[in-house]
């Protein structure tokens, strides 16, 4: 059984402190920033800003990631659809 090298444990060292970083800095904006796949066929992470602007729950969104649609004005949404998946 092989154990990692001195550089492989600083480099996930490092890789744990981005990604913590990476969480406080998003939990703390007061704007939904949501992360998803190239289709947004699955969210890969979306902030609690979410549940509070748009009364909804994270596991609601993670389900149902294009369910945000619903709470655009029904004349602007096929514009918002067509605009994240040109993304």
């Amino acid at each position: 059984m092989s154990h990692p090298s001195d550089r492989q444990l600083a480099a996930q060292a490092l890789e744990l402190q981005a990604n913590e970083r990476f969480r406080q800095l998003a939990e703390n904006l007061h704007i939904v920033l949501a992360l998803a796949n190239g289709d947004f066929s699955e969210l890969l992470y979306a902030n609690r800003a979410y549940e509070t602007i748009w009364g909804r729950t994270l596991e609601s969104f993670y389900a149902e990631p294009w369910s945000f649609l619903e709470g655009i004005h029904e004349t602007d949404r096929g514009q918002v659809q067509d605009l994240i998946r040109r993304a």
